[in-house]
């Protein structure tokens, strides 16, 4: 593999680039147990390895770098310094950028036929705890909301592990106009019946509010709470998420 240890390098200064610019084409994954998963969804464009980082000691990461892929693949190894500039993790390894999906505008018709989660969660770790949610319990189609974080950032990717690239993801309005779709939607909220008692409907459309704001009082939806003990007030919104899409599927499934 070749190293790289000038900032002038042209793969270097597009990656860099593309960590803080989400109209890159580009989406970073950081270490070795989240892009062993990924590779087997999308094909990588670049591999790149720590220069300091012993291959020998790690048969993962080897496979990885020999992996066979269908299309062309880069594969460098950067000096310590230029791979810490592009790493906000402290990851020991390895780096891979892939092609960042298209994300289509959301077409509330969709919601007919498949569960839909929409998500307006700011915190990129936290939408990517959801995300990963969705995927575990059945949810292919979400919709990420004009007030939620990017869903290619690569802490999304991070804490997704990668599920991300699994789902049918769409851009969708603003969480203050979803009362003009005129499509059922259910909201998590402090203030609403029991997740305990409800009738779940086949084929839910969930919404997760933002952070801190939570679900504007106009909007007419059905609203769920989940019950916890005096003193606590609320929940981390991937949490919540988490118990929301459990509770459906588990109902859906027969799950106990």
């Amino acid at each position: 593999m070749d190293k790289v240890s000038s900032k002038q390098n042209a793969v270097f200064k597009e990656l860099v680039s593309s960590l803080s610019d989400n109209s890159s084409k580009m989406a970073i994954a950081h270490g070795a147990t989240v892009i062993k998963d990924l590779i087997k969804i999308q094909q990588p464009r670049t591999l790149i390895v720590r220069e300091s980082f012993d291959l020998a000691s790690s048969p993962l990461v080897t496979s990885i770098l020999q992996t066979r892929f269908p299309g062309p693949v880069t594969r460098l190894t950067f000096s310590d310094t230029l791979f810490d500039e592009l790493d906000p993790f402290g990851v020991p390894d390895l780096i891979a950028a892939f092609e960042k999906p298209t994300c289509p505008a959301w077409n509330p018709a969709e919601t007919t036929t498949e569960p839909t989660l929409l998500l307006a969660t700011q915190n990129p770790s936290n939408l990517g705890a959801c995300l990963r949610s969705a995927a575990a319990f059945g949810f292919k189609n979400v919709v990420t909301l004009k007030e939620a974080a990017a869903p290619f950032h690569s802490k999304v990717i991070r804490s997704s592990m990668g599920a991300v690239f699994s789902l049918n993801i769409r851009r969708g309005p603003s969480i203050k106009e979803l009362s003009s779709l005129n499509v059922p939607i259910i909201a998590l909220d402090l203030h609403g019946e029991s997740i305990r008692n409800f009738h779940f409907p086949e084929i839910p459309i969930f919404l997760i509010g933002e952070e801190g704001a939570g679900i504007p009082m106009q909007n007419s939806f059905t609203r769920l709470t989940i019950p916890m003990s005096s003193g606590i007030d609320s929940l981390n919104a991937a949490v919540s998420c988490s118990i929301l899409l459990y509770e459906w599927s588990s109902r859906k499934t027969g799950m106990s």
